[in-house]
């Protein structure tokens, strides 16, 4: 019998990345003794665009077997290890790119909103 079902990998994708995005701002949401401001931080870094491609991989584990809300926190940890490493790429003593995706990078940010010199406190998301 000939399998005629064809994949969508672009609505599998969103349907991804609908699931990471959940589970990011859920953890981001249990930082209840962090300032605010580094929550702030921590979410437009997070959120500041992309594929997802890292949790789609995750994802790919749920075909053999794994379970949903461990893949959703690997998913997610995948995807917030880089953004750790994209935050401290973006920083003034490495490469102090102004834009990512057509956004401020995290140290323009803030030196935009909160007058902030951007050198140091931009670190403090990925630690």
């Amino acid at each position: 019998m000939a399998h005629t079902e064809q994949f969508d990998l672009d609505a599998y994708q969103r349907a991804c990345q609908a699931r990471v995005n959940a589970r990011m701002d859920h953890w981001l949401k249990q930082q209840n003794g962090l300032a605010p401001r580094l929550v702030e931080a921590m979410a437009y870094a997070t959120f500041n665009g992309g594929k997802r491609v890292r949790p789609v991989l995750a994802y790919a584990a749920e075909a053999l077997g794994g379970r949903q809300v461990m893949v959703d926190d690997i998913a997610a940890a995948l995807e917030m290890v880089h953004f750790y490493s994209l935050v401290h790429d973006d920083l003034p003593a490495m490469d102090d790119d102004t834009t990512c995706r057509k956004q401020a990078h995290l140290p323009h940010r803030l030196r935009r909103s909160h007058g902030h010199s951007g050198r140091g406190c931009p670190a403090v998301p990925g630690l």
